[in-house]
């Protein structure tokens, strides 16, 4: 209880002092009004969390003076007392917004449990309040410095959200983001820096697999003068390029297996040692590792070193593909129309039904990335008021219906996504010779993601190579 501001609003002076009293031995800040005049002057002195109200207040009453602290106070929760009270009083006491309501008399210890339940639910507002800040300033900064936020509101979104608020707030721990080309991985390890205590230093995202091998080791840890033929001068590496902000290693499985313990002892030991160099350098960096790839197979093909694997995988933030997360296509459908219109300088468009019907079912084998591209791509081809489905380039759609090909429309084919995903495996496995690895691989998903479906459509003995 402490901590919290209580008004006592009661008019009779024995029970206002006897409450200002027990509260104040519990080290709230109480303050007691006796009418409705002096707790507004009280409320819009001072900042309250509790109002303890009376429903009489000599000439006044407090089920008004509740609604206008509704109205004007929001944030402040009422708890009613009454000595008068029948069920009609408390139904209007509650429609008004009391949070909590007693009959005198009335135990302290049974007011001071009230007082606890609305101190926590103040609480709870007060983060989620916080929460939907972040989010609103997040979503600001990305917009501004990204080109575009991380949009949707499903079950799935919301939880990537969640964590990458409370990783952001860890400013030291590794991150692995996973997830298929094309699902907004490095929009996520940007959301984690700028809502980090480091979003004022340099963000570094860098592309392992464009990287020559023999390049590799220079690159990234820097080289002094001498190390090497044509190393005429010190070379600076990307992490000590991001000393003191975030440095993301985007397809982090293609960083050469012999560089991998070096890469490891600069996150153990907060040191790089530059190529030719005798001494370490300090450097506090944040490492956000990026893959479309199942590292724990690579791991197991000793392709990827398992302590690396263990080390950068402290905090993983999984993207699931846009296929397996519907409930956002139509969200995105109308944030890119509205950002490419304003881009592209059209007025804004709409889209008709069937349009859109075969965008909320296509299977985008290249995510959010590949629903963008198909909206810019129908704003400059459209030259009407409206997208129709001749605007929209969809590269698998199938040529025949799935059950009946002499009845069925385009639309058709493309809505049995059940059938066209269980054949997809079914090829895929085939070719494979059952290989799950190889499969997912051919299907553009983590080995995790095909044995889901698996189990999905009933098909768990096949493919348990």
């Amino acid at each position: 209880m402490e901590d919290l501001r209580i008004l006592v609003v009661d008019d009779e002076d024995g029970i206002r002092q006897e409450l200002t009293y027990y509260l104040e031995q519990s080290e709230c800040l109480v303050y007691a009004a006796e009418s409705r005049k002096t707790a507004i002057e009280l409320l819009e002195e001072n900042p309250v969390d509790i109002a303890i109200l009376d429903i009489r207040l000599g000439a006044d009453c407090g089920l008004e003076l509740l609604q206008e602290i509704s109205q004007r106070w929001p944030d402040v929760q009422v708890i009613m007392v009454t000595a008068f009270g029948n069920e009609e009083t408390i139904l209007s006491a509650l429609r008004a917004g009391a949070f909590d309501f007693f009959h005198k008399p009335f135990r302290l210890i049974d007011l001071e449990a009230a007082i606890q339940r609305t101190g926590r639910y103040i609480a709870l507002q007060k983060r989620c309040g916080r929460i939907q800040q972040d989010n609103d300033n997040l979503h600001r900064q990305l917009k501004r410095i990204y080109g575009h936020p991380i949009v949707g509101e499903g079950g799935h979104i919301k939880h990537v959200k969640q964590l990458i608020g409370k990783v952001a707030s860890s400013p030291a721990t590794s991150v692995l983001v996973t997830g298929e080309s094309g699902t907004g991985k490095e929009l996520v390890a940007r959301s984690i820096h700028l809502l980090s205590d480091r979003h004022e230093q340099r963000f570094y995202p860098i592309n392992c697999s464009a990287i020559p091998e023999h390049l590799f080791e220079s690159e990234l840890f820097g080289h002094v003068k001498g190390a090497f033929t044509g190393a005429d001068s010190d070379k600076t590496g990307w992490i000590q390029t991001a000393d003191k902000g975030t440095l993301v290693l985007d397809e982090i499985a293609d960083i050469p297996l012999s560089l991998q313990v070096k890469l490891l002892r600069v996150l153990e030991t907060g040191t790089v040692i530059p190529v030719g160099a005798r001494k370490g350098i300090p450097v506090d960096v944040r490492f956000i590792a990026m893959t479309n790839r199942d590292l724990s197979r690579l791991v197991e093909n000793d392709s990827f070193r398992l302590d690396l694997f263990y080390r950068l995988n402290r905090f993983e933030v999984h993207l699931e593909p846009l296929r397996e997360r519907r409930e956002d296509i139509e969200a995105l459908i109308e944030y890119y129309l509205e950002y490419f219109s304003g881009k592209l300088r059209r007025s804004c468009l709409s889209i008709s039904l069937e349009a859109k019907n075969l965008l909320l079912h296509y299977y985008y084998p290249g995510n959010v990335r590949e629903l963008r591209n198909i909206l810019e791509r129908a704003i400059i081809l459209c030259e009407g008021k409206q997208i129709t489905p001749q605007h929209l380039s969809l590269s698998n759609q199938p040529d025949k219906a799935i059950d009946n090909p002499d009845t069925a429309s385009p639309v058709d084919n493309i809505l049995d996504l059940e059938v066209l995903e269980k054949k997809a495996i079914l090829r895929a496995l085939d070719i494979s010779g059952n290989n799950k690895t190889h499969a997912a691989r051919l299907l553009n998903i983590t080995w995790y993601s095909l044995d889901r479906r698996l189990k999905k459509y009933g098909m768990t003995g096949i493919g348990d190579k």
